[in-house]
């Protein structure tokens, strides 16, 4: 069973990512800000990070540079959520190197379809 971590401060919308990645088989791992994030990253290895960008502790780009310096952990796919998609955002999340960007709001099936694409 494949570990996936999300990351997001809004509860409600872990909760449902969670249910709904748990419902597919996977293992997931959640933590409700960036520092527990970060935490459980280095921890417990997940195979996939799904990561809210905005949030309080430390931020999705804060908890992306702590898994890309981590040994071990730098092709670890890492995936950002967001309601924010202008092309400033996107261009920084690619020069970071995040491997994909999902939007919020989304669907179940968009958020299975990015998670089969780097566990399936």
């Amino acid at each position: 069973m494949s570990k996936i971590l999300v990351i997001e401060d809004e509860m409600t919308i872990l909760e449902n990512i969670a249910e709904a990645l748990e419902l597919s088989g996977y293992d997931v791992l959640q933590a409700s800000n960036g520092l527990m994030g970060i935490d459980l990253a280095l921890s417990q290895s997940p195979r996939l990070i799904l990561c809210d960008i905005m949030m309080d502790k430390a931020d999705g780009f804060e908890v992306l540079s702590a898994v890309r310096a981590a040994e071990g952990m730098s092709a670890t796919p890492f995936v950002f959520v967001s309601a924010r998609s202008d092309n400033a955002l996107l261009e920084q999340c690619r020069q970071m190197g995040v491997n994909d960007f999902l939007s919020k709001p989304f669907t179940t099936d968009t958020l299975l379809a990015i998670v089969s694409k780097y566990l399936d």
